[in-house]
């Protein structure tokens, strides 16, 4: 059934239809709206970080016995809620620091980006193959 003329309802014609906004502002309007959405959420993302990567050297050093001679630090989010945390590597390379196996003293420590709390260290064997699994991590979910 149609409406009669002069019906008012959500099926009516507007009788001034310049009173609409054109296309192009509107969509203009959802744009910058999704832009300014977009720099919110990375502006509160990047707050949650509360450690630096110096700072996650220096606790992570604090953890382990020996003074490391090689230094490697990589950032990785882990969890539902994407956790922000530093993975330093700390080490003592048995003769050329390029041969990854050959080492006097490993040590991974997990360090957590939001109260600087040493998560977890491993030494040793485990540690080479902890430094593997973060290097893999890191290599599938770039920052």
């Amino acid at each position: 059934m149609r409406p009669s003329a002069g019906a008012e309802g959500p099926f009516t014609r507007d009788p001034d239809p310049d009173r609409r906004l054109p296309t192009w502002p509107r969509v203009a309007l959802v744009f910058v709206a999704v832009v300014v959405g977009f720099f919110v959420i990375r502006a509160c993302d990047d707050a949650q970080i509360e450690v630096s990567e110096a700072e996650a050297v220096e606790l992570a050093r604090q953890e382990v016995d020996f003074e490391p001679t090689y230094t490697q630090v990589r950032f990785i989010r882990q969890g539902i809620n994407s956790a922000p945390f530093w993975f330093v590597s700390l080490s003592i390379p048995i003769g050329d620091p390029d041969e990854p196996d050959a080492f006097e003293e490993f040590a991974v420590v997990r360090v957590d980006g939001r109260d600087g709390a040493a998560a977890v260290v491993e030494e040793g064997e485990d540690a080479v193959e902890a430094d593997r699994k973060a290097k893999r991590q890191a290599e599938e979910k770039p920052e």
